[in-house]
Formats: structure tokens, sequence, C-alpha cells
């Protein structure tokens, strides 16, 4: 649990910190719809983690005259934590999930006035066929507002194996402070995740899958920790502003491979509102300290790596990426060519002149920059 000796930020709520969290999750079709997985976690932290609970599933689509699911805008005040269900909001018609994505793009300035007053939303992994779904999270967050990766080959549907994992690692940043410097949460999996086919598509919500995508043998696997990850958030000097977002958890054991963000988050309001993005599974019985830590969060954003100079920080990288690196580059070749004036002792110290330009500085400038954006990453979580 959070250090009850750091000042809480939650006096400039409107309403009381609750005794216990009220939780809405929403899911896609009531019948035969995806799995909603939520009660396993949140019931293993309310008994054995020490944080009360209580958490209700929503379903928007549902046509019962008695059912009041489709009220959760208007119920929504009544809860501290809002969960979008995996792939929910993902566009699929056959789950009714396209209705759920068009409801939150049309409730999308509403929600936010709600997380706003000092709540908290938060996006478990929108994907289709394994690739990250950038329409959900423009309709939940806004246009371009959290850049995702697409497909590896975009003519080749259904080979993701680089873009997914099994393995995840907080950042450095991340573990300085709050929640998960408490709870000690470093390295994530799901390996051997105790959930199967069964549970994420019960009953008839089999059928509406792609032959592909079975029980069998030679099904793909379904104990993954991530789909995708975030792209860069690069804010251009005349671009629209953007939430300062921080990244929480990257990908792990991808060995010569960058790390990317796959869970990220930003204060958002002057009320102690919270906003948790990811690609994960975060459902799974073995993130639930993950899970925990993020719920701790509620109420106190200061727990969040520092932001207020990663705005600067971004400036300065697409600045970099923008004008400065082009620059250089194009200063180098210049010289290499002779086409800008050089003392003939310099330009002779250069061995090959612009083979060597064009193979061995070139990517070391490469390098350099890709080496600062890990440390950044890792140190500030951006």
């Amino acid at each position: 649990m959070p250090d009850p000796a750091e000042t809480p930020t939650w006096e400039k709520r409107k309403h009381p910190y609750p005794e216990r969290l009220g939780i809405a999750i929403v899911g896609d079709a009531p019948q035969a719809g995806r799995g909603i997985l939520w009660h396993k976690v949140l019931n293993d932290i309310h008994c054995n983690r020490g944080l009360p609970i209580e958490f209700r599933y929503f379903h928007l689509t549902c046509d019962n005259p008695a059912c009041t699911d489709h009220f959760l805008i208007r119920q929504l005040k009544e809860y501290q934590v809002l969960v979008i269900n995996w792939d929910a909001a993902n566009g699929d018609p056959d789950f009714k999930a396209d209705f759920v994505q068009r409801w939150f793009e049309h409730r999308r300035r509403e929600i936010l006035l709600w997380v706003q007053q000092g709540n908290m939303l938060i996006i478990e992994g929108q994907a289709t066929l394994s690739v990250p779904t950038q329409r959900a999270y423009d309709a939940i967050l806004g246009e371009g507002e959290v850049p995702l990766a697409g497909a590896e080959k975009r003519l080749e549907a259904g080979i993701e194996t680089k873009r997914t994992g099994k393995f995840g690692r907080t950042t450095w940043g991340a573990r300085q402070r709050g929640p998960f410097k408490q709870l000690d949460i470093t390295d994530l999996d799901s390996v051997n995740e105790p959930w199967d086919f069964d549970q994420l598509f019960p009953g008839t919500a089999r059928l509406r899958l792609t032959g592909t995508l079975t029980k069998d043998e030679n099904a793909p696997d379904w104990d993954l920790l991530y789909r995708g990850w975030f792209r860069p958030l690069i804010q251009k000097p005349i671009r629209r502003k953007k939430l300062p977002w921080i990244a929480l958890v990257t990908t792990a054991n991808r060995p010569f491979e960058l790390r990317h963000a796959i869970l990220m988050a930003t204060p958002y309001g002057e009320g102690a509102g919270i906003i948790f993005a990811s690609t994960m599974f975060l459902s799974g019985f073995k993130q639930a300290a993950l899970v925990k830590a993020i719920l701790s969060h509620y109420g106190h954003p200061e727990y969040l790596p520092h932001t207020l100079d990663v705005k600067y920080f971004r400036l300065l990288r697409s600045w970099g990426l923008t004008y400065i690196l082009p620059a250089g580059i194009g200063f180098g070749v210049a010289v290499a060519y002779g086409h800008v004036p050089v003392r003939q002792e310099i330009r002779a110290a250069i061995p090959y002149g612009t083979q060597f330009a064009l193979i061995v500085i070139l990517p070391a400038i490469g390098r350099a920059f890709l080496f600062i954006r890990e440390t950044i990453r890792e140190v500030i979580g951006w």
C-alpha cells in the first residue's frame, strides 16, 4: 500500500475517499460474449492483499427490460474506477464491440469529466488478431492521443510473433516511489497463466471466431502478457498538446530489441484523476500485484514518476529527430563530398572519405539516439 506519510492529494476531491473502492467493468455482448476474468484477480486483492473492493460488470448492449447496464453513464458517479475489459471496444460486430466503441466515442468527454473529478480509468488491451486497435484507443482517449504499433506485416495477417510476448518489466522510474516500490514489482510474466480458451471464449462465443482461432494444438498461445505496444510519443512543435503519459511497464526478454511501453499512465485534471492505458491482459491471475499497484494510485497521482520535465524532453527529442539530426547528417555528407569548406588536414584525417561518413558515422549517430531514448524511458518513464 502507498506510504501514508506522503502527502495525499485527494483533499481536492468533490466526494469523500471511499471505504471500499467501487469498480465498474465494461464488457461486450452479454450473451456469447468474450470472458470477463476480473473477478478472480479482484477477489484475490480484496481477500488476500488488503485492499477493500466492490465491483460490478456492465454490458452496454444488454436488451433485457430489467437490465440497467445501459444507464452506466448515470450510475458512474457511484464508482471510483472504470475498467474496459480486453477487446470490449475493439469494434468487432460479432461481439457487439462496435457499439461499445461508438458509445465511448460519444461519451468520451463525459467520462473524461468524471475522471477529472478524481476518478480512475483503466484500459485493458484492445486488439484485433493480436494487433492493437488504434480506433478503440482513439474512441476512448481522443484521436492520436496514444499512437500504437501496427501489424508486423501489413499484407500478411496473423503473423504476430515479434510484437506479442509473455514477459514485461517495470521501468526504473516506476520502481522508485509509491505502490510499485512498496510492492516490489519488477519482472512480470504470463507463463503458465491459469486461464484457457474456454474462459476467454465461454459457451457459444467460440462460434463467433474465425476457424484458425480454435482450441486445437495448432491454435495460438492464449497466455500472452501483451499484444503490441505504444509507439514513442513525439510532441511536434506545431502539434496539439498531448497528455504527459509515463511508461510504467515495458516489454522484456527480447534480445537485441528495444523495450517498448505496454502500460502507461497520466494524471488528468486538477482533482487527482488518473488514466491507465495498456496493451496487456491485466486481468490475468498472475497480475494481481500489478493490478493492486494500479488501484493503489487512486487519489494519489503524485505516486507516478515525476512528469514536470517530460514535455521538455519530448520537445527536445522531437526537435532533434525533426531538425537537428537531419541537419547533422546533411552537414556530414556535405563535408564528405567537399561541398563545405573544411581545412585540408581535417578532410585528410577522415579515412575513406564518403564511405566512412555513410557507413560508420551515421549508424553511430543512430545508436546514440537510441541509447538516449532508452535511458530517458527507463529513468523518467517516457
